[in-house]
């Protein structure tokens, strides 16, 4: 019979099992096992000699380990997959395929409960850097386009994340004349993952030089959609903050200010700069909002950014007020001042009732001058 050295799988004791059966008992602690398991189970201690360096084999058959860590990364088993490519690096540290491997079962594992870029980041470039001069621009491509595919998966799953909590039922206080009187606002922890999955997408993307891709790669097939997905992220994201009253109001403040429109606008022209020009009409999201895009008093009053009466005041804030420079001091003077306004005062009853009933007044007026009430998308 074919006797081979093994390890039981619930004691840890060395034992020898017929390979030839797919089973057995341990002769230790009397536990079942199966063959195969107790097999690679088994600590196999190798010693060869390379340049005077004696190396040490423990945990296992590396090629086996890589294989089983292949098919949990193909089957969507990120954790398991983690563990084999950690058991290979206990063997080997300088295995290039198990730092990949490492790292595509780390982003699969971001990508589910939450990124962690910083050790994506790391264990490519631990693979670039441990790769021989031959095969080290292949594993550079391969790499770099994982880091793009990933940041598609992140900002992909950002946006869906965004409409499941505007989807999630509304939490809410009521007095005895059944008026809300109170909405809770959106999971924190929930909200961070948003804005972390989103961030993360745009640093894999941008870790990638832009030379990388003018001049050795195409990746454009995957900025493009990410590139779109970015900008459906921001109008989501803006809708939300908006038009949903769970989304505290400070986040359209810290949202809506000069710098963090700056911001947005350079990180998509660095996208963009990854896209061949013949190739920029593919991109085809929604435009950033420039500031000043939210009717702060008017939502909070209304109770969203997409409904009639607010529809009538964005008609009359771009077709007329933006038209005219007193116009144009006024909305600057507004969204200076109105976020600030709604933050302290925006859910009392006397700040409702004394703006609606200015609002209502103003809207008939405007409605007489043929501003419409129907769907509106802000002229930016």
């Amino acid at each position: 019979m074919p006797f081979v050295p093994a390890k039981c799988t619930q004691c840890g004791a060395n034992i020898e099992v017929d390979s030839s059966k797919d089973a057995g008992i341990c002769k230790y602690c009397g536990t079942a096992f199966i063959t195969e398991k107790a097999i690679n189970n088994y600590n196999i201690t190798v010693t060869n000699n390379y340049d005077g360096a004696n190396i040490n084999i423990i945990g296992g058959n590396i090629d086996n380990l890589l294989t089983l860590a292949q098919a949990a990364i193909d089957a969507s088993n990120f954790k398991e997959a983690y563990g084999y490519s950690n058991r290979v690096l206990e063997i080997d540290p300088s295995s290039v395929k198990a730092w990949l491997l490492k790292m595509q079962a780390t982003g699969g594992i971001g990508a589910e409960e939450g990124p962690k870029t910083n050790e994506i980041l790391n264990y490519g470039q631990k693979a670039i850097s441990l790769s021989d001069e031959a095969n080290q621009t292949n594993i550079e491509d391969e790499v770099n386009f994982y880091w793009v595919k990933l940041a598609n998966i992140f900002m992909a799953n950002a946006i869906s994340k965004i409409d499941y909590a505007r989807n999630q039922p509304y939490k809410c206080s009521y007095n005895q004349k059944g008026e809300v009187t109170h909405v809770d606002a959106i999971d924190n922890n929930l909200h961070n993952l948003i804005t972390n999955l989103s961030r993360s997408a745009i640093t894999l993307a941008l870790t990638v030089p832009t030379s990388y891709c003018s001049t050795h790669i195409d990746l454009s097939d995957e900025y493009i959609p990410l590139t779109n997905q970015y900008l459906q992220y921001h109008e989501d994201y803006f809708n939300a903050c908006a038009g949903d009253p769970r989304w505290p109001r400070k986040y359209l403040g810290e949202y809506n200010t000069p710098e963090a429109f700056a911001a947005r606008q350079s990180t998509l022209d660095s996208l963009k700069a990854r896209i061949p020009k013949d190739k920029h009409a593919k991109i085809s999201g929604p435009k950033l909002r420039k500031v000043g895009g939210a009717c702060y008093i008017a939502t909070a009053v209304y109770g969203s950014y997409n409904c009639p009466e607010v529809w009538t005041l964005r008609r009359f804030r771009d077709y007329y007020l933006d038209k005219h420079s007193l116009g144009r001091m006024f909305i600057k003077c507004y969204y200076a001042i109105s976020p600030y306004l709604v933050s302290t005062f925006g859910k009392t009853i006397w700040f409702k009732n004394i703006f609606r009933t200015l609002l209502d007044y103003f809207i008939l007026k405007l409605k007489a001058m043929d501003y419409k009430d129907t769907p509106y998308h802000d002229k930016y």
